[in-house]
């Protein structure tokens, strides 16, 4: 395999003209088409059978703020059929809310989107599919990653200690019930809103998220369709919607026999080091592939990260039983206070909550870059496509 002929100015290349010509990429908008567009472009210049996967999402701002809608009702209607017709009839009415926000996304409108797909096969026999992927839409801007963080942590525990006082108002009464409404009914009705509050209408021109990824995911293909693996198909995916809440990856993953990896590549353009996502979640922990971290951190020197609150394409494959990781990066920050109770308390000794300065944000520009972790990302790729390839 040619692994010399990966050119990382190819991959500014890409970058400068997903977050510069074309610009921000909010799913379902005219950049997202142009970008889509390109990608499909490059993947059919090197000769990859290439085509579109059109799936339908609702988008992340409109099911928040159904939602909020739906439960600052629930809230207000429940405190006023407490006091007239008891606490049961709250209770039930505060179940039946929830269950009505939970379903809401379902019955509103959809977008359209798509995930772009370019297929190397062999010419000999095919007897290992690996998935190169990596997610081409990028993100609104937010005022403050810290309340928006504050609010995703505090909007499970109040609905479910909300709750909780509800059903304690059956066995204490109307006094009970009342302190529930005072500590956080009260408090609910402002976090619940926040994301009205700290949503702008800005796009981020996404250079490291993740114009960096697919980047990187067409300079392989181009590289790989000029020096293919033996018995190896390749399968490289550019995601729509992943900002979205992983609406392109997820669409893919239900349509797609499972492949002996995937290996997903996300916002790795900029930081200190290249890291490895060791896994997500908090309570719910979904790990990645650990065989396949090994791999890449036996060729190549890796931070291992736990990502307790963001969210990867990875997680898609994983919900399927597939075999999937994620390449990304991190900047050297002191823990945080944050940081330090999920090590204590969930032992998540890697857990990392702001990987990076610039997300979300305008300044996630093509500056940015690093031309080291650019070429660094490529040798970790084609490298374990070798090590795989001599399996075969």
């Amino acid at each position: 395999m040619a692994k010399n002929s990966f050119e990382p100015q190819s991959c500014f290349e890409h970058i400068d003209k997903l977050s510069y010509e074309i610009g921000p990429r909010l799913a379902s908008t005219e950049g997202s088409q142009q970008a889509s567009e390109y990608i499909k472009q490059q993947f059919e210049s090197y000769g990859l059978e290439a085509r579109f996967h059109n799936f339908d999402f609702v988008d992340k701002i409109t099911q928040i703020k159904s939602r909020v809608i739906i439960l600052i009702g629930v809230l207000l209607g429940a405190f006023f059929l407490n006091l007239y017709l008891g606490s049961l009839v709250s209770l039930l009415f505060v179940s039946g809310g929830y269950g009505v926000a939970y379903f809401i996304p379902y019955l509103l409108p959809k977008k359209e989107e798509k995930n772009v797909v370019g297929i190397l096969k062999p010419e000999t026999d095919i007897e290992k599919r690996i998935i190169l992927g990596a997610h081409y839409d990028s993100a609104r801007c937010t005022k403050g990653r810290k309340w928006t963080l504050f609010f995703r942590i505090a909007f499970p525990m109040i609905l479910v200690a909300f709750l909780a006082f509800s059903i304690c108002g059956i066995f204490l009464g109307m006094t009970g019930w009342i302190i529930g409404w005072s500590v956080l009914g009260a408090p609910y009705l402002f976090v619940c809103t926040l994301p009205f509050w700290f949503y702008e209408d800005l796009v981020s021109p996404g250079a490291n998220d993740n114009a960096s990824g697919v980047s990187i995911v067409l300079e392989v293909a181009r590289v790989l369709s000029e020096s293919p693996l033996d018995n190896t198909e390749i399968r490289f995916i550019a995601f729509g919607a992943e900002e979205e809440g992983l609406k392109g990856s997820k669409d893919f993953s239900e349509r797609t026999a499972a492949p002996d990896f995937f290996l997903n590549l996300d916002s790795l353009g900029s930081g200190d080091k290249l890291s490895v996502i060791q896994g997500n979640g908090v309570i719910r922990k979904r790990k990645t592939d650990q065989l396949l971290n090994k791999k890449m951190m036996e060729k190549s020197d890796l931070d291992i990260v736990w990502a307790p609150f963001s969210g990867h394409d990875h997680i898609s494959f994983l919900k399927k039983n597939m075999k999937a990781t994620t390449l990304s990066s991190i900047e050297y920050q002191e823990k945080n206070k944050l940081d330090l109770f999920l090590e204590k308390f969930f032992s998540l000794s890697n857990a990392h909550i702001f990987r990076h300065s610039y997300l979300h944000s305008l300044e996630d520009v093509p500056e940015k870059i690093s031309l080291e972790n650019i070429k660094k990302s490529g040798s970790i790729v084609l490298d374990l496509f070798a090590i795989e390839e001599d399996k075969t």
